[in-house]
């Protein structure tokens, strides 16, 4: 799935990125920080220049000018920084480290002949990759109970947010709400929201992976328990999100995490995944661009 995913990535920059491209930066630098694990510019340069040798020619390197086209490169970045991410990952949860049938087994759609499997620079980074995703895909389901101390540390690293919504009609209410809110100090909502006339629901807890707004992700990846989000349009007038107590988002979570396991858009494992990756410190060279948690993947400074 990585390879499709590499391969659109770089389809689409010949459309769209023009002359744009990756230069290569001074020796001592890192291409990327991960939680404090470095990615260094040898290894991502030796990961690009595999890339053409291994049969994927969108990654070609301009001969004349030694670079990579911008998106093709911010994609192979970006598997370079998941893989890591999803190394540490794994290695919280205490699973084993990945083993050359996990990336046999990954990687078994891949066509014997095809160059790929003769580079094993390219072939190592992207079978990691397709091997940790099967991982995230098959992970169970916690017991939400368990998730108690997490959830008060940061309900965001769970990958999901879950609230409830008062809403009004003017965005001037909408920020009252929040200024009252905040001065308010106690955590209680319901006198704040009969006051300004808000009709309040109760919303099912989401995967953050669906948020769209990146101020809004922003606000949520920051909010803990009882906190005050947004004010956010939405189709009935203009919304502040409550973030729920553990009490309260238990049992919303334990709803959750059945739609997932019954097919939901994402799986259990990677709604957590993304939780770990809202928690880490991802630093992205400015050369190469940024990260961007919406997209999960590294983007122009200029996005």
């Amino acid at each position: 799935m990585i390879l499709r995913r590499l391969l659109v990535a770089a389809s689409v920059a010949a459309v769209l990125a023009g002359p744009a491209s990756v230069e290569p930066a001074a020796a001592t630098d890192e291409a990327a920080t991960v939680n404090e694990a470095n990615i260094s510019v040898a290894e991502f340069d030796e990961f690009v220049t595999a890339l053409p040798a291994a049969g994927l020619t969108d990654f070609a390197i301009n001969e004349a000018s030694s670079t990579v086209g911008g998106d093709p490169g911010r994609a192979a970045l970006s598997l370079l920084v998941t893989n890591e991410a999803q190394r540490q990952f794994a290695s919280q949860l205490g699973l084993p480290e990945l083993t050359d049938d996990d990336r046999a087994a990954a990687m078994a759609q891949t066509p014997e002949d095809h160059p790929l499997r003769q580079n094993p620079v390219a072939f190592g980074a992207i079978a990691d990759d397709a091997a940790y995703r099967a991982r995230l895909d098959s992970l169970e389901a916690p017991d939400v109970e368990s998730l108690e101390a997490q959830y008060e540390e940061s309900p965001a690293s769970l990958g999901a947010y879950c609230a409830t919504a008062l809403t009004v009609a003017d965005v001037d209410d909408a920020e009252a709400i929040i200024d009252d809110y905040g001065d308010q100090g106690d955590g209680s909502w319901e006198g704040i929201a009969a006051t300004a006339g808000a009709s309040v629901s109760d919303w099912q807890c989401t995967p953050l992976s669906s948020v769209t707004d990146p101020n809004l992700l922003a606000s949520l990846a920051e909010a803990g328990p009882g906190e005050a989000v947004g004010p956010v349009r939405t189709a009935d007038g203009y919304t502040v999100l409550v973030v729920d107590e553990f009490a309260t988002a238990a049992p919303k979570l334990e709803s959750l995490f059945e739609r997932l396991a019954d097919g939901g858009a994402t799986s259990v494992g990677f709604m957590l995944f993304q939780g770990f990756l809202l928690d880490s410190d991802i630093t992205i060279n400015p050369r190469y661009g940024r990260w961007d948690p919406i997209t999960i993947s590294v983007v122009p400074l200029s996005t």
